[in-house]
């Protein structure tokens, strides 16, 4: 299959993960504000953010063995990838038991810490049904997941998420509409639990029949200590989760529960065009690993690259183009029945659009993950981590959660200058100006958008989706028309 037939088939499988994604996301945090409070909802989101740092226990191996992996799959090397996977199994299986404890301390932690807002054994409860997702999913068919991506097979992972994401809709949207008043958050994870159990069994029962000759059994001699780097993995996993975790831990222990809803509604909305980013990822690090362990392909990986660089760009400054005029309408709109807290607040829709355009380093990102140089991005995270510890308390102390969205912004542009001009430099073997123009293309038409549109933020009136359409319809192909120009134009500069 080539290189341009995996994108496609990866592409649009996550693509559909990533709508059924974006609509639940924006289906059930209303449901959940009006009929159990802006407390309920950032609590829902705070203990989501701290599950995921738990994951951190992973500690790389997954990243570190889809590098490892790419060789033996385009040898067809069956022993070497199941001693590969053999030893990924048993480290998953000691992580999953050490996540479950973990969890149980969480769940005592966490619960009593906000006890005054939420019932402790509401929140004990729900960290407890939603750790064990993780839990089962380490112990089951993490080992599988790996499998599947290093093996241009991420598209099924999203067929089956996708399916199970809009059960779980489904079945949470009739439970809270038909709700009498005996229906709770409890029971809104449970049935997010037992929803979740297909998805172990669909990914299971697939691999087994697509890899009849795959076995988990200890093989050979190869142990977690011939993976290598996992270690360098884990810190620069450890310090992306937490640039991600520490805003809304911050905001829900210091600023309360309703803040940190806040916070989560504008989180969800940018979250939402990071996910349709993302679907011009899924897929795209196998392509570029099995490329450059493979000094015979038709293509150098510069090429590739910069065929996928270029269109993520341009993904980019076309979709924040956009979302600088749109994003507060649509709120204004999304919020308008939630009265329990300050939901319209226009600076925040600038202060995320910043920060979203620290994914401009994503290609970058993912080009050195498939080279396998977590090394190389060790101190990097480190001081980018460094950073955002000392700079988003300060920055909380004098300006609110505002301070701590800027904290965050200034450690995650380090990073992101850091790596797009170290894959450039090291990996690519060439100047990063390349890079920097396209970025300073693109951005050209998001910041004449933002100056001309400042003072028409904070006076436009729109108050039904009809009339958000009827603007998005016309702004869209405006937008669309520029960066398809300029898309058109950067291969000839």
């Amino acid at each position: 299959m080539s290189n341009r037939s995996i994108f496609v088939k990866n592409f649009s499988a996550n693509l559909l993960l990533q709508i059924t994604t974006v609509v639940s996301g924006f289906v059930l945090p209303p449901l959940i504000i009006l009929h159990y409070g802006s407390a309920a909802n950032g609590m829902l989101a705070s203990v989501k953010q701290l599950i995921a740092y738990l994951d951190i226990l992973e500690a790389g191996i997954g990243a570190s063995c889809i590098a490892l992996l790419y060789k033996p799959l385009f040898e067809k090397n069956v022993e070497r990838r199941n001693q590969i996977l053999a030893a990924t199994h048993r480290f998953y299986r000691l992580v999953g038991i050490i996540f479950f404890i973990l969890l149980i301390i969480l769940a005592f932690g966490y619960s009593y810490l906000i006890r005054q807002q939420i019932p402790y054994t509401t929140t004990f409860m729900v960290i407890l049904l939603l750790g064990m997702v993780s839990v089962l999913d380490f112990l089951t068919i993490a080992t599988y997941r790996i499998l599947l991506q290093a093996d241009h097979k991420a598209a099924v992972l999203s067929y089956i998420q996708a399916g199970i994401t809009l059960l779980n809709v489904l079945v949470c949207w009739q439970l809270i509409v038909h709700d009498t008043g005996n229906i709770g958050l409890i029971d809104l994870q449970i049935a997010f639990f037992l929803v979740s159990l297909i998805r172990f069994v669909l990914i299971s029962t697939y691999t087994r029949k697509k890899y009849p000759d795959l076995s988990l059994k200890r093989t050979g001699h190869i142990s977690l200590k011939d993976i290598p780097q996992k270690r360098d993995v884990f810190i620069i996993k450890a310090a992306s989760l937490i640039s991600q975790i520490l805003p809304l831990l911050l905001i829900s222990i210091f600023c309360g529960l309703k803040d940190a809803s806040v916070y989560a509604i504008y989180l969800l909305v940018f979250n939402a065009i990071r996910l349709l980013l993302h679907t011009l990822s899924n897929g795209v690090a196998s392509i570029f690993g099995q490329t450059l362990v493979n000094p015979s392909h038709n293509h150098p990986i510069r090429h590739i690259f910069d065929k996928y660089e270029t269109l993520y760009f341009i993904t980019i400054g076309f979709l924040y183009s956009c979302a600088t005029i749109l994003a507060l309408p649509f709120l204004s709109i999304y919020t308008a029945k939630m009265t329990d807290a300050n939901y319209y607040q226009p600076t925040l829709i600038f202060l995320f659009i910043a920060l979203a355009l620290t994914d401009l380093r994503i290609p970058a990102d993912i080009l050195t993950g498939a080279a396998g140089r977590f090394k190389a991005n060790r101190n990097r995270a480190i001081t980018e981590v460094s950073i955002n510890l000392v700079l988003s308390p300060i920055l909380l102390y004098f300006y609110g959660f505002y301070g701590i969205i800027l904290g965050s912004l200034i450690a995650i542009s380090y990073t992101a200058i850091s790596v797009i001009f170290y894959a450039n430099k090291y990996i690519l073997m060439r100047p990063s100006f390349r890079t920097i123009f396209k970025i300073l293309i693109i951005l050209m038409p998001l910041l004449v958008t933002h100056f001309l549109t400042t003072d028409y933020m904070y006076t436009i009136n729109i108050k039904s989706y009809v009339s958000w359409f009827q603007l998005a319809f016309p702004l869209g192909l405006f937008y669309l028309l520029i960066y398809w120009v300029i898309y058109r134009a950067i291969p000839k500069i």
